[in-house]
């Protein structure tokens, strides 16, 4: 499919080539992306803190970090203009109830609530940062209003091309409940600069996800003992895919551990 480089926005963008747009178009295409989203959200948004913006940071370099270590050959940026924090229930709000808490945008801007936890404001950055930093490629796709940007791919997740049906999204999300935890455990858990009291009152999200996501990966292993160490070898493959973008190994084991389809079956029922 065609497609030209969208860094530090998007791994790609579908649709056309470099040698189609030429380099200045691609510029400026990218200069006006630069500034979707950045303007303060009237009414909700409050000014970041010097701490918060530490804390960004903070989670910022944990997330290359560790999505590094799973095979991510580029970084994408997060503008800190893209990051909005909004009053207590502010994205609630904002998204009119559809997300709660925090939230990423296909022009990677970021939501998240001010929490009185350095904790649990850390986490939730953690969180967003990974969607927002996972291989992605973006689409325009067409409606009644004309043509508007969308996700073709964030990490494991495939959206179709009317934008209509997202696959495997659940197991997306899973994925970064899992990489959030490891985050509290490796970066925060044993580090004095955070409080006790919030290390206790931290509260994580999409457990039913992770726990359906483990099941699956237990039952992959017990198919699959000849090929893999441990179920966290399994596991560690999903967690590649998703950030890297590199579909086809998964795709090939869960072809051969439940039969033709059984990939395409997976994403539609997750």
């Amino acid at each position: 499919m065609s497609h030209f480089k969208f860094e530090p926005h998007a791994d790609k963008f579908l649709g056309a080539t470099a040698e189609d747009l030429g380099q200045e178009q691609i510029d400026e295409f990218k200069q006006r992306f630069d500034t979707y989203e950045t303007e303060p959200i009237e009414g909700l948004e409050l000014e970041k803190t010097e701490r918060e913006i530490a804390l960004i940071d903070f989670a910022e370099r944990a997330v290359d970090k560790e999505l590094e270590k799973l095979g991510r050959d580029s970084r994408l940026s997060v503008a800190k203009a893209k990051i909005h924090i909004l009053e207590k229930g502010g994205v609630e709000k904002h998204t009119q109830g559809r997300l709660i808490g925090g939230a990423h945008s296909v022009y990677n801007s970021i939501l998240t609530d001010r929490v009185d936890s350095d904790v649990q404001f850390a986490v939730v950055m953690f969180h967003e940062l990974v969607h927002a930093k996972v291989f992605r490629t973006l689409r325009a796709i067409e409606t009644e209003d004309g043509p508007v940007v969308d996700h073709a791919r964030n990490g494991i997740s495939v959206i179709s091309t009317d934008g209509k049906k997202r696959s495997f999204g659940d197991i997306e999300e899973a994925l970064t409940a899992y990489l959030e935890r490891k985050f509290f455990k490796d970066y925060i858990e044993d580090n004095e600069e955070f409080s006790e009291q919030e290390k206790r009152r931290v509260e994580f999200g999409r457990s039913v996800e992770l726990s359906e996501l483990q099941e699956l990966v237990e039952d992959i292993y017990d198919k699959n003992k000849d090929s893999f160490t441990s179920s966290g070898e399994v596991f560690e493959l999903f967690l590649k895919t998703n950030a890297s973008g590199r579909l086809l190994p998964l795709a090939r084991l869960i072809e051969k551990t439940y039969g033709k389809g059984a990939f395409r079956y997976l994403g539609d029922f997750t």
